[in-house]
């Protein structure tokens, strides 16, 4: 019942909000660095504002003249020809960008996770099939050993036999090692043992939807999108700036012996400053290459997507033929089997034909199976290379 409810709840991750296969801690790194994302905009779209600054000051000349001050002061910019906007402009393609990319991140370690748990249940099957296998090398030894007793067999044959049994067995002990190593790398990630999660079962996308929503585009489109309005911040530093200046404050002179209190002392002005920089015409040069670079990468990108997807389709297709391929020889041995049971029964066929005939069988039926995983395999780097609502 426990794992019944596990099936259900996690086979459901993709498309429901909050269920996580994540350890704790990851989880916890992830909110932190959501957090950090969200601190960082902040900081940047207010980084326009000026603080206030509050000062104290007192001081002695040698004319025994004694003053002091206390005030607070802001100065700020109310108008940059764009600055300002360009800047929060900035702050909220920086953010979109960073969050999205959290986004894969998190997307990275679903993939893997199912796609080691594609890999264990591929390692089971072969494990399944070697054993088959080894079962079928027993039999060859058996008849080989029986040949060469009764003086009609081969010594060579029957060491073929032998040393064939031996790289099954080393290739079952091998199988099991990837398996282990797989589990440890699952562990890595999700605290939940393989055998309680239940995949879902990864259906084809069609190619509109892997470019409209593929990750790796919209990530550069977002780049883009950051070099431009680094651009426009660039060009708008170099425009006239309208700055608003303010202090308020007390103030206390005493010359003589004689004091002079000023407790409401104030002073307002307006001030428009126009930059003059020898590097401007480069320094706005190399942002605008930039943002023309990263133009030329999102076209890349297209390119290398398109790419990578018919390069998946066509895998899945390969797949598939070879499942049919299987599928025939399904049929072949089907019948094999069917005669050499009959042969068997009255007779004129050994019991070690019918059993490598039947362990054959099953080693095809399997193939089957692992050809259905590669698919699986195949799109879940589709799904997951895709960004969802």
């Amino acid at each position: 019942m426990y794992r019944f409810i596990l099936i259900l709840f996690f086979s459901y991750y993709i498309y429901a909000e909050g269920v996580t296969l994540l350890h704790p801690h990851k989880e916890s790194i992830k909110k932190q660095t959501k957090d950090e994302i969200e601190a960082i905009y902040e900081s940047e779209k207010n980084d326009w504002i000026s603080p206030i600054n509050l000062s104290l000051s007192t001081s002695k000349s040698t004319d025994s003249r004694y003053s002091k001050k206390a005030g607070a002061s802001f100065s700020q910019d109310i108008y940059r020809f764009g600055g300002i906007r360009y800047q929060i402009s900035y702050a909220k393609a920086n953010r979109k960008y960073k969050l999205t990319n959290l986004k894969l991140e998190d997307s990275s370690y679903y993939e893997a996770i199912y796609n080691y748990i594609l890999e264990i249940r591929k390692i089971k099957l072969q494990l399944k099939q070697a054993s088959y296998q080894l079962q079928n090398k027993d039999l060859e030894i058996r008849i080989e050993k029986s040949k060469y007793k009764s003086g009609s067999g081969d010594i060579t044959l029957l060491n073929r036999a032998i040393m064939d049994k031996n790289t099954q067995l080393q290739s079952m002990i091998s199988l099991k090692n990837s398996r282990l190593n797989y589990e440890r790398e699952l562990y890595k990630i999700t605290p939940i043992r393989e055998y309680k999660i239940a995949l879902p079962r990864f259906k084809l996308i069609s190619k509109g939807n892997f470019i409209e929503n593929n990750y790796a585009i919209k990530l550069s489109k977002m780049q883009q999108n950051i070099k431009k309005e680094q651009l426009n911040l660039t060009k708008s530093a170099y425009y006239p700036k309208v700055r608003f200046n303010s202090e308020v404050g007390y103030q206390e002179i005493e010359n003589y012996g004689v004091t002079q209190v000023n407790d409401n002392y104030y002073s307002l002005g307006v001030s428009i400053t126009i930059p003059i920089d020898f590097n401007r015409k480069s320094n706005i040069e190399s942002k605008k290459l930039a943002y023309l670079k990263e133009r030329l990468n999102e076209v890349d990108k297209r390119v290398e997507q398109k790419a990578i997807y018919s390069q998946i389709i066509q895998t899945i297709g390969n797949y598939r033929s070879y499942q049919a391929i299987t599928r025939e020889n399904i049929k072949l041995y089907s019948d094999i089997l069917k005669s050499t049971k009959k042969g068997f029964k009255v007779g004129y066929k050994s019991g070690y034909d019918y059993k490598i005939i039947k362990n054959t069988y099953a080693i095809h039926k399997l193939d089957l199976k692992l050809y259905d995983i590669y698919i699986q395999q195949e799109l879940l780097k589709l799904h997951f290379a895709i960004e969802r609502g």
